[in-house]
């Protein structure tokens, strides 16, 4: 059952995202790549989210450092040998979670089409192994531990996305990053008329990374729960914190208790 499971999650992963159709000059040390796709980018267009929604961030595919990276739909399995399965969570005693550097390039557009058919503008985040130890990262079918964060009008840090419900409980995965590599996943770009700072909060293990900030648009609903959300924090507000924003206090809560807001409503 469990080598069942494996090998479809490694179709889904496979089958989701472009794969690297070649990497040009290596690099000693970690530069933002510049990413070449032959997605057409002009029919793309911006997400819209009208209040605080589930984010499916979705995993790409692990390169060495290299100054450019060309991304089609050539099928590339190379990086599975250095996939960890386990039936409820990747494990392995002798590797750390901790030591990455987390990286961003909002400027960058990447065009995908997502495991779920969302097809947008997203922008790329970079998982970067600088040290000379190899490291786990850790994520699920589908979708990343990660999140997007903003500053509100009160110039607070809030999530304006939230983890995306797991469909299946065994669908977890680890892959090993060696010296010199990085994890590429991509985050959803939105549209609105709130200009501001944002940032990506991503769970791997027991840590918490933090991007540096970037400027970027929303709409200001995203602030706000929907309402079957609500009821979900009301009821457990330590543990939605927890794992649906790994640490991040969403704007209709106040030390727990969850404010009473006309938003979205």
């Amino acid at each position: 059952m469990r080598h069942i499971l494996n090998i479809l999650i490694i179709s889904v992963l496979l089958s989701c995202s472009p794969k690297p159709n070649g990497q040009e000059k290596k690099l000693d040390k970690f530069e933002i790549p510049t990413i070449i796709q032959t997605e057409n980018i002009d029919s793309v267009t911006y997400f819209v989210n009208r209040s605080l929604s589930e984010t499916r961030g979705e995993f790409i595919s692990k390169y060495k450092f290299s100054e450019s990276i060309t991304i089609s739909e050539k099928q590339d399995t190379s990086l599975l040998q250095d996939f960890i399965w386990e039936y409820f969570r990747p494990y392995d005693d002798s590797l750390a979670t901790d030591g990455f550097q987390l990286k961003t390039d909002y400027k960058t557009t990447f065009a995908h089409r997502s495991c779920w058919g969302d097809f947008g503008h997203y922008f790329p985040v970079f998982v970067v192994n600088e040290t000379n130890e190899t490291k786990l990262f850790l994520g699920k079918v589908g979708s990343m531990f990660a999140i997007q964060e903003a500053l509100d009008s009160s110039r607070q840090w809030r999530p304006i996305e939230s983890n995306a419900f797991e469909f299946c409980g065994n669908a977890y995965w680890g892959l090993k990053v060696h010296p010199k590599e990085f994890v590429l996943f991509v985050m959803p770009k939105y549209s609105g008329d709130f200009e501001t700072l944002l940032r990506v909060r991503l769970k791997i293990g027991d840590n918490i990374y933090v991007s540096q900030p970037y400027k970027g648009t929303i709409n200001p609903n995203q602030f706000y729960l929907k309402r079957n959300d609500r009821k979900q924090i009301k009821n457990d507000p330590v543990r939605s914190i927890k794992y649906e924003f790994y640490g991040a206090i969403p704007k209709e809560c106040d030390m727990g208790e969850l404010k009473t807001v006309t938003a979205n409503k």
